[in-house]
């Protein structure tokens, strides 16, 4: 029920993440329209948005770090480094 799949082979057992959320495509915001640069906004996909933050800011030196705040409603976070 969480999305997580199991495969069984003898002694080996490998677990896979395959749950796949329903999320908004990268597109321009309607509310900030912008003439020169980018015309992607950010939607509510952790990784969609670090992905777009990656291809704008080409340094090996960019780091994320994920964490997960909250206890009720706990969601997942990236801070930039």
């Amino acid at each position: 029920m969480n999305g997580n799949c199991a495969l069984f082979d003898g002694d080996t057992t490998i677990v896979m993440d395959t749950k796949n959320y329903p999320n908004r495509s990268i597109e321009e915001p309607e509310t900030e329209k912008s003439v020169r640069g980018a015309k992607d906004g950010f939607n509510e996909s952790i990784l969609n948005n670090t992905g777009l933050i990656r291809r704008r800011i080409k340094s090996v030196e960019l780091c994320f770090h994920k964490e997960t705040i909250g206890t009720k409603n706990p969601i997942d976070i990236a801070v930039l480094t």
